[in-house]
C-alpha cells in the first residue's frame, strides 16, 4: 500500500499556490457614497501561481537585517495562554501582560514599568489601559502595590507589578462559559 503525499495542509491531493501581485493598472469604479455617485480606481491585481516546492522554499528571512538572538530579549507566551485565557482577556488584556512579561526578564517576578510607554506601544489612553490591568488582575495574572516615598514626603511613585510567571488552567466555570460561547466543538485541557 503506497502513501499518498500530503500537501502543504496536511491533506491528500493537489492544491494550488498563489499570490495576488499588483499590475500596475487601474480600473474606473463606481459607488454611490453619502448619496452621490462617485467614480475611484482600483488596482488590478492578478494571480501569479506557484509549485508547492516553490512555496516550501520560500523564506522571509533573507529579507532585513534579523536581530541577534540573545538571551533574555525574548518574551515567551504559552499557546494555552494564548489559545484560551486570551478569549477572556482580550486582545488588550493579552498584550498589556506581555508587555508586563518582557520587563520580567530573568528570575524577576516584578516590574514598575513606565505605563505612559505602555499606552504608547499599544495606542490606547490611561483609562483603557487601566482596565486591561483590572482585568488581569482580576484573573490572577498580576497584583499590584502601590508605593509611597517617605524621604519624598510619601509622595505616591510608580506601583509594583508582581507578575504571574506561570500561566493557570481555566477554572471549571471558565471553560463553561468558553464552551457556550464556542460553536466549534473544542478541547479545553483542564488539570484533573
Amino acid at each position: 500500500m503506497s502513501e499518498e503525499k500530503k500537501n502543504l495542509k496536511g491533506r491528500k491531493g493537489d492544491l494550488f499556490y498563489y499570490r495576488w501581485v499588483k499590475t500596475g493598472k487601474k480600473k474606473p469604479v463606481q459607488r454611490i457614497r453619502r448619496g452621490k455617485e462617485e467614480v475611484y480606481f482600483q488596482e488590478i491585481l492578478e494571480k501569479v501561481y506557484f509549485e508547492e516546492k516553490d512555496v516550501k522554499a520560500f523564506s522571509l528571512e533573507k529579507y532585513g537585517q534579523p536581530l541577534p538572538r540573545t538571551h533574555g530579549n525574548v518574551t515567551i507566551l504559552d499557546n494555552y495562554f494564548l489559545d484560551y485565557w486570551g478569549h477572556f482577556l482580550g486582545t488588550g488584556g493579552t498584550t498589556a501582560f506581555a508587555h508586563l512579561l518582557r520587563f520580567c526578564y530573568g528570575d524577576k517576578e516584578y516590574c514598575y514599568p513606565e505605563l505612559g510607554l505602555i499606552e504608547a506601544k499599544m495606542n490606547v489612553s490611561r483609562p483603557t489601559l487601566r482596565g486591561y490591568l483590572d482585568k488581569l488582575e482580576e484573573h490572577g495574572f498580576l497584583v499590584r502595590f502601590w508605593v509611597q516615598n517617605p524621604s519624598k514626603k510619601n509622595l505616591d511613585e510608580s506601583a509594583i507589578y508582581k507578575i504571574r510567571r506561570t500561566i493557570p488552567f481555566l477554572s471549571q466555570e471558565l471553560i463553561e462559559q468558553l464552551l457556550s460561547f464556542s460553536k466549534l466543538h473544542i478541547r479545553v485541557p483542564v488539570l484533573t
